[in-house]
């Protein structure tokens, strides 16, 4: 609102508050003076936009959107998409329009996804002590995919039951486990170290973000391995990670 009443510009408003704003974020806002149109951006957290027959949509992630259409546009980090009812404008900070073409969300893609973890799986079975996944697979919990694998509920994990999170015992290695959505690690990791903490945890597993990072912090090592399908951030590149203990 403050920089929208000096520069009369949704645009322009939009694309001066997201340099002052710090950290991850994803957002949709609507002006009052432009009823008929929502503004959605983002930085380092998931958003995705939507096109049906019947109007324009803005979601987190594809499932959120797959009861209204399949028709989806992937907006990258500081961007801004302009919505109405019948179209949909891309435009980059300094507000020049962005052509950006839909892709059609088939069922193939989890198959895909479930493919590339059975790979993953195979690779390393009888190899290593133990595998994890971080959620937001978007696969039944009951997939056979899951058998040996320590894997948690991310926040678009709908179908079946999976954990919130899990503790792993490998020798005297404690491993804990988490989305990292419930701890809100979009605006500090703060609740994510006390509960590690909390469980003494040598190493701490987390995902969420879809950005590759490690660090240390106490005794306890924080590791998010990035992402196998949907990378983010500066490191576009489908990853997962190797620990050597």
């Amino acid at each position: 609102d403050h920089y929208y009443k000096k520069t009369e510009s949704p645009l322009t408003a939009i694309a001066t508050a997201m340099l002052h704003i710090r950290g991850s974020y994803a957002f949709g806002v609507i002006f009052k003076d432009c009823p008929n149109k929502i503004f959605a951006a983002r930085k380092d957290s998931p958003l995705i936009i939507g096109k049906s027959e019947h109007g324009s949509l803005i979601g987190s992630d594809v499932p959120a959107i797959l009861d209204q259409t399949r028709n989806v546009y992937y907006i990258d980090n500081m961007e801004i998409a302009e919505l109405t009812k019948d179209e949909i404008h891309f435009f980059n900070m300094d507000e020049e329009e962005i052509e950006k073409d839909f892709n059609l969300v088939r069922d193939e893609i989890l198959d895909q996804y479930e493919s590339d973890v059975e790979e993953i799986k195979n690779h390393y079975k009888g190899k290593v002590d133990a595998i994890f996944h971080n959620g937001d697979s978007e696969l039944e919990s009951t997939d056979p995919v899951w058998e040996g694998i320590h894997v948690v509920k991310g926040n678009m994990d709908f179908y079946g039951e999976y954990p919130e999170r899990l503790v792993t015992q490998l020798g005297p290695t404690r491993i804990i486990q988490t989305h990292g959505h419930l701890f809100q690690i979009n605006f500090s990791f703060q609740k994510l170290d006390l509960w590690a903490q909390e469980e003494d945890a040598d190493i701490c597993l987390y995902g969420h973000l879809h950005i590759p990072d490690a660090w240390k912090e106490g005794r306890t090592l924080f590791l998010n391995p990035g992402s196998i399908s949907l990378p983010r951030g500066p490191i576009q590149e489908c990853l997962y990670a190797k620990v050597e203990i």
